[in-house]
């Protein structure tokens, strides 16, 4: 995360409002943009459909995504931090080219514990199907965005970073509205909430895949 620091600190010393203002916005995102996205989107989400759905379909919505983010974390934190100081060594030893690959398999390890943690929440719980279907798309989801979110430390490339979350945004409130209007309640909506932030992740991916273009070997 150093990088990043230095390009921030770098951009808040061009002593203007909107550098020093775009400066703390961008290490918000970096430092804890998953969380950041998540309360804007539901308390956005939550305004706009309230009175098309329903408090019950918004209590379990909400529901959904609490739990999908909380279980990403225990599922992806393991592989996460032992794949951030792979990546560390993998610069300080100008090996830039095995970043690309410890992505991949930082994705694939991730998702492995992310299937069989599932597999014993929907054995315990016993969820209706599709709801297990929400969750589990979601929660696999979320995984990747905090594997590909701790890769993106390393590109430096704030601004789409940033660009990625926000794009993510407009079109996760933009499908739960239009869900909403069309009669659609609890579970469309977590299906459009999922092509969000499925934005977020293939936007960072495309970003630590542009920086490091070598072939994975």
């Amino acid at each position: 995360m150093a990088g990043i620091g230095f390009q921030l600190r770098r951009l808040a010393r061009e002593d203007t409002i909107s550098s020093i203002v775009a400066s703390a916005g961008h290490a918000a995102i970096i430092a804890a943009g998953p969380w950041t996205f998540t309360i804007v989107a539901i308390s956005a989400i939550s305004i706009a459909t309230d009175q098309l759905v329903g408090l019950d379909a918004l209590a379990s919505f909400r529901a959904i995504v609490i739990y999908a983010f909380a279980l990403s974390l225990v599922f992806s934190a393991p592989v996460t931090m032992v794949a951030t100081r792979l990546v560390g060594d993998a610069l300080w030893l100008k090996q830039p080219g095995r970043v690309r690959a410890l992505l991949l398999v930082s994705l694939w390890l991730v998702a492995v514990p992310a299937a069989v943690g599932l597999t014993l929440v929907q054995a315990v719980f016993r969820l209706p199907l599709f709801d297990a279907i929400a969750l589990g798309s979601m929660t696999m989801t979320v995984c990747g965005i905090w594997v590909a979110i701790a890769f993106c430390g390393a590109v430096r490339d704030y601004r789409g970073v940033t660009i990625s979350f926000a794009v993510g945004l407009v079109l996760a409130l933009a499908g739960c509205v239009g869900v909403a209007l069309f009669g659609g309640r609890t579970i469309g909506m977590a299906f459009a909430f999922t092509g969000g932030l499925a934005a977020i992740f293939f936007g960072l991916v495309s970003r630590v895949y542009a920086t490091f273009p070598h072939p994975v070997t």
